[in-house]
């Protein structure tokens, strides 16, 4: 592994367990790695994605994970926005629904009645 493979590969790491932190951007990343921020962009031009979109993307997939948890659905969805980074749950729903084509609660709402058809149908599929 080469030392931009090896720096952008700890930036991810970072990144991941800093998910949650609103203020995590590329400057602070640049800080905690001790490049500058055009290094960084350049480490990550292979992702075919900014830093700015990988982070939120991230977010974005922490998130739906957390509105399909079946054990999480009393949580409402600006919590989880929230609990992810996000300030703004205007931005965040405008955000999910640019990724996966769907508002977050009607992702919830329809990922919850499909599993309530499926347990709701018997066993022998008829």
């Amino acid at each position: 592994m080469n030392a931009r493979n090896a720096l952008r590969e700890r930036v991810k790491l970072y990144i991941s367990s800093h998910l949650d932190d609103p203020s995590l951007s590329i400057a602070r990343l640049a800080s905690v790695v001790c490049c500058s921020k055009r290094y960084l962009h350049m480490v990550f031009q292979s992702e075919n994605a900014s830093i700015s979109d990988y982070i939120l993307r991230a977010r974005l997939d922490r998130c739906r994970a957390d509105l399909i948890n079946l054990a999480g659905t009393r949580r409402s969805i600006t919590e989880i926005a929230y609990s992810w980074g996000f300030s703004s749950s205007t931005h965040f729903s405008r955000c999910f629904k640019r990724a996966f084509g769907l508002s977050p609660r009607d992702f919830r709402a329809g990922y919850l009645a499909s599993v309530r058809n499926a347990h709701s149908l018997p066993a022998n599929g008829g």
